[in-house]
C-alpha cells in the first residue's frame, strides 16, 4: 500500500520522483538528465538489489501516437540486441500517473560529446577503439535488422574501466528504423516515410538529409563524422546555418582528416595511412561508395587500436601484416593475414662468420666470378641497346627504349592504377589507386607526373586541385594527359543530388591550359 501511495505521489518535475517506487520493484535514486519531454534517473531493482537507469515520458505526451511509438521502437530495438557496447533493454511499462517508463542497463561514465569538448583531440589509437566498440554496436545490430539513424556522440557513453582503457555504448535506438518480416512486423513498421528527415544535422548521412531510403551504410557515414571530431577534437560540419550546413554536406567534400589533425598532432607522430583511408571512405557522400557492412570497419578500427596502443611502433609501416579492409569491387573486405616476414640475422658477428666462409670456399669464390660476368655483359648489352634506340629516336622522334629511361620510366606495378585515374568512373576506385601510387617504395622510383596525377586525386580543396594542375602542366610530360583529360571530360552538371552542378568548375581554365601545353 505504501509503495502504491508513493507511485501515485503528484508529479512536480524530475525531483519530484526522487524517492518513489514505482511498479512496487523500481526504486528512484536520482537524476540523470532531464528534459522538455521526459527524463532518465538512476533507479534502484529493489528485487534483484542493482542499479539501472529508468528512463520516462511525461503524461502530457503520452497521448501523442508519434512520441509513445518512438519510445516504444526504443524499447524493441534494444531488446533485440544483445551486445556489450548496447545499453539493453531490462523492463517497460505504464506510470500510475500516466506516461511511460523504459528500463535498461544503467551506464557509468559520460557522454562522448562531453569528453570531446573537455578533453580536445583524443590520441588515435584511443579514438579507433573507441570506434571499434560502436562498430561493433552496429554489426549486432544490423544483423538484426535494425538502423539506429541518430547515432552521435551524445549518444554514446564511454566509461573508463580499472586498466584504464574505455568502454563505449550506444543509446538511444528511439528513430531506429527496424526491417519488418519478424511475428512483430505490425509493430516494426517505419514511423517515417521515404521523404521525411529524421536524425541530427551533422550526423546524417545526405541521402538521409534529403529523405532518401537508408540502410546501414547511413550509420556508418555517422560513425566516421564521429570518428574524424574525436581525433580532431572538433566538429567536421561547421555553419550558422542548417541550410548552409547542409548545402556543405550534400555538395562539398569532408575536409580531409589527415590535414585536419597534423595541427593536433606532435612532429614525430603521424596518423595511419588505413585510419585516413578508412575515415574517407566511410564519409563518401555516395552511399555505394561506403563500406558495405560494419564488419570490416570493426575489423580494421580494431587492428589500429591494437598496433596504436602498442606503442612500441616506430612507424606505421608495420600495420601492413595486419588483418586491415581491402578493396574489392568497391566494397570493403577483411583481407587474410600476410605470411610473417623472413627474419634476418642483423648480428655484426654472424656477418663476420659469413663472409668469412665465403672467403675460404674455392667454389663460392667461383660463382661470384662467374656471376660477376655475367652482370657486366648484361650490362654491355643494355648499353648497347639504349645507344642504338636513342639514335632511331634523335632521327624519327619515336617513343623507344631510351625515351621509356629518359622519362623515368612507370613501376609495373602502378601502371594498373594510373589507367584507373585516367578511366575509371568511382571515385573510390580512383582514390585507391591514387593511395597506392603515393604510398609506393621507394617514392624515388615514381616519376613525378605520377605523384602530381595522384596528388590531384587525393586534393579535396579546390585551391589546391588547381594548384597541382598548373604543376603538371609546367612538367611537360603528356603522360599526365589522360588523367587530366577525364576530369575535363566530366558533365557540367554532374554532381549534387538536388542542385545539379559543375564538379571541376573551379579548374576548368587551368585544365584547358595544362591540356594545351602537353598535347
Amino acid at each position: 500500500m505504501q509503495a502504491r501511495e508513493q507511485a501515485s505521489a503528484p508529479n512536480t518535475g524530475a525531483g519530484g520522483y526522487i524517492g518513489r517506487v514505482i511498479d512496487d520493484r523500481y526504486k528512484i535514486v536520482k537524476v540523470l538528465g532531464e528534459g522538455g519531454m521526459g527524463a532518465v534517473f538512476v533507479a534502484e531493482h529493489l528485487k534483484l538489489q542493482m542499479e539501472v537507469a529508468f528512463k520516462i515520458i511525461r503524461p502530457q505526451f503520452a497521448d501523442d501516437p508519434t512520441f509513445m511509438a518512438r519510445f516504444n521502437r526504443e524499447a524493441m530495438a534494444t531488446a533485440k540486441i544483445d551486445n556489450p557496447h548496447i545499453a539493453s533493454a531490462m523492463d517497460f511499462g505504464a506510470l500510475p500517473e500516466g506516461g511511460a517508463y523504459f528500463v535498461s542497463q544503467l551506464v557509468r561514465g559520460g557522454d562522448l560529446r562531453s569528453m570531446i569538448h573537455k578533453g580536445g583531440p583524443m590520441p588515435w589509437p584511443r579514438a579507433c577503439e573507441i570506434a571499434s566498440h560502436i562498430a561493433d554496436a552496429l554489426v549486432t545490430a544490423h544483423g538484426a535488422g535494425i538502423v539506429h539513424r541518430d547515432l552521435k556522440p551524445e549518444n554514446v557513453l564511454v566509461e573508463i574501466r580499472d586498466d584504464g582503457s574505455p568502454l563505449a555504448r550506444v543509446l538511444d535506438f528511439g528513430i531506429a528504423r527496424l526491417e519488418a518480416g519478424d511475428e512483430d512486423a505490425g509493430d516494426a513498421a517505419p514511423l517515417t516515410r521515404v521523404g521525411t528527415v529524421v536524425g541530427t544535422p551533422g550526423y546524417m548521412a545526405p541521402e538521409q538529409a534529403v529523405g532518401d531510403t537508408v540502410d546501414a551504410r547511413s550509420d556508418l557515414y555517422a560513425l566516421g563524422v564521429i570518428l574524424w571530431e574525436c581525433v580532431t577534437g572538433r566538429s567536421l560540419w561547421r555553419a550558422d546555418t542548417l541550410t548552409e550546413l547542409f548545402t556543405k554536406q550534400l555538395r562539398e567534400p569532408a575536409p580531409s582528416l589527415q590535414r585536419e589533425a597534423i595541427a593536433g598532432l606532435p612532429a614525430d607522430q603521424g596518423l595511419p595511412a588505413e585510419l585516413v583511408a578508412l575515415v574517407d571512405q566511410l564519409l563518401e557522400r555516395a552511399i555505394d561508395d561506403r563500406p558495405e557492412s560494419a564488419v570490416p570497419v570493426r575489423q580494421t578500427l580494431r587492428t589500429l587500436a591494437a598496433l596504436g596502443s602498442a606503442s612500441a611502433l616506430g612507424s606505421t609501416s608495420s600495420l601492413g601484416s595486419q588483418p586491415m579492409m581491402s578493396a574489392s569491387g568497391g566494397r570493403l573486405a577483411v583481407s587474410p593475414t600476410p605470411h610473417a616476414p623472413t627474419t634476418v640475422p642483423d648480428s655484426a658477428g654472424t656477418l663476420a662468420i659469413a663472409a668469412a666462409s665465403i672467403r675460404k670456399d674455392p667454389t663460392t669464390r667461383r660463382a661470384l666470378t662467374y656471376l660477376g660476368i655475367f652482370v657486366a655483359v648484361v650490362l654491355a648489352l643494355v648499353l648497347v641497346l639504349v645507344f642504338v634506340f636513342g639514335a632511331k629516336q634523335s632521327k624519327g622522334g619515336g617513343g623507344g627504349l631510351l625515351s621509356s629511361l629518359g622519362r623515368d620510366p612507370v613501376p609495373e606495378k602502378l601502371q594498373e592504377s594510373l589507367e584507373e585515374l585516367a578511366s575509371e568512373k568511382s571515385t573510390a576506385k580512383r582514390r585507391r589507386a591514387a593511395k597506392k601510387i603515393d604510398d609506393y617504395k621507394p617514392s624515388s622510383e615514381v616519376p613525378a607526373f605520377a605523384k602530381k596525377v595522384a596528388e590531384l586525386e587525393l586534393e579535396r580543396d579546390c585551391d589546391d586541385k588547381k594548384k597541382v594542375v598548373v604543376e603538371l602542366g609546367a612538367l611537360g610530360d603528356s603522360r599526365a594527359l589522360p588523367a587530366l583529360k577525364r576530369i575535363d571530360g566530366v558533365s557540367r552538371t554532374s554532381c549534387g543530388r538536388v542542385f545539379k552542378r559543375d564538379c571541376y568548375g573551379c579548374l576548368r581554365e587551368e585544365l584547358e591550359a595544362a591540356i594545351s601545353a602537353l598535347d
